[in-house]
This record gives C-alpha cells, structure tokens and sequence, in this order.
C-alpha cells in the first residue's frame, strides 16, 4: 500500500508541478509577478497556497487598483478572514503599490478570468489530493499501534490518550527496544537521541517520549523506505 501511495504521490507532484506553472503562464499576462509577493507555507489543513488561493479573487491587477488603496486593504482584510489566512496591512500595501506599477497584456474580462479560475482549480484539486496523500506515514504509526486511538462521544474528545496498541505487537516491541538502545548507548551526534533526549530533560513521562521517539522513527524509516523504492522504479 505505501509503495502504491509513493508511486501515485510522484505522479500528482509532477501534475502540481505542471499545473502550477501554467498558472503562472496566465499570470503573467494579467498580473505579473504576484506569486513572488508570498512567501507563507502551504495551508496543512489542505496545501493551498496563499498567492493560488489570492488569485482566485484578484485575478488581475486591475482587481487591485480598480479601487483606493484603503478600499482594497479593507477588501483584502475581509478576504484573509474568510479564507483563513493572515492579514497584514503592510503586506496589503505591498501588494497595491506593486499592482500599480505592473502593466498586464490581457484585459479584464471575463474570459480571460475564466481561464484563470479553471487554471486555479485544477491546481487546488491536485494539491488537495498531495494533501491527503502525504498523510499516508500516518500508516506506519497505525500498523505500529504507537499512534493515540480515537476517543469521543458527542461533543467531547479526549485530549490525554494512550497509545491505540492496534497493528503488530511485534513492531511495537521491536520500535522500544530500538529506543532504549539509542538511550543506552548516548550517541550525542544522532538526532533520534537528541529528539528522545530533550523530551526526557522537558520532564515527559517515559512512554509519552518513548512514543514520541518511536512515531519519528518511524517517519525517518518511511522517508528511507520511499527514497529507496523511488531509486529502484528510476532504475527499473
């Protein structure tokens, strides 16, 4: 299954990639330069981008300067509040001195705006899809039985779990024993101790960074594991 999600990840970068810069292509002809004015990480509720989601609503520089300065910061206030991103009135000031300076070579119309909004759609598709995928490690912690089981009923959920001890039991012994060694053995250098280290100095309890060690051991591990199928497909 992880082989299978890592082969189909590798498709949909590709895609983003594609879709991306032919979003770009159009941007350019109707708001030049935009993305470069975001420099925000991906939203992890979904991987939208802030710029992708911004252009959406200001497709073209005239969507900027078609009104006052103060006009636009209000609009572009209300946009990050409904979108769920931050807002800065400086960044927003930015933006308008930078859209009044640019010159586009596509006009403000509705055809070229719906070029741009399907453009813009199918990236967000793709980048929703990563999103989802990405979130395939988390098998690794299921199938080991280190992850915190689900516990709610109605309106309440518990915030202190224990681990959920579904998967292998087998994985699970063999993922302490491996953390133990690295506490045995001290290696200063080796970033899995200085994880473990430094929950134990926060005063954790024992299984709490014991579990914490072992869930990003075994993201290291799926990282490896990935990396290697990926040089084998390259090679095949």
């Amino acid at each position: 299954m992880l082989k299978a999600y890592n082969r189909q990840y590798d498709q949909y970068m590709k895609l983003k990639v594609m879709l991306k810069n032919n979003l770009i292509s159009l941007l350019d002809q109707t708001f030049p330069g935009i993305n470069s004015l975001f420099q925000s990480s991906p939203r992890k509720s979904d991987g939208h981008e802030k710029w992708v989601d911004f252009t959406l609503k200001f497709w073209h520089c005239e969507s900027v300067t078609n009104v006052s300065q103060k006009s636009f910061a209000e609009r572009y206030q209300r946009w990050c509040k409904k979108s769920g991103y931050n807002y800065s009135a400086t960044k927003a000031q930015t933006i308008y001195s930078f859209a009044a300076e640019i010159i586009s070579t596509l006009p403000k119309i509705d055809a070229v705006r719906q070029l741009i909004i399907n453009a813009i759609a199918q990236l967000n598709t793709i980048t929703e899809t990563l999103s989802a995928t990405q979130r395939a490690n988390s098998l690794w912690g299921a199938f080991a039985g280190v992850d915190a089981p689900p516990y709610q009923s109605r309106t309440f959920e518990a915030k202190k779990r224990n681990i959920s001890k579904r998967g292998s039991p087998f994985l699970r012994k063999t993922l302490f024993q491996i953390m133990k060694t690295y506490l045995q053995h001290a290696p200063v250098n080796e970033p899995m101790y200085q994880f473990l280290d430094r929950k134990r100095s926060e005063g954790k309890n024992y299984y709490i960074y014991m579990m914490a060690g072992a869930n990003k051991f075994l993201r290291i591990y799926y990282g490896t594991v990935m990396a290697y199928l990926k040089q084998l497909d390259s090679a095949s």
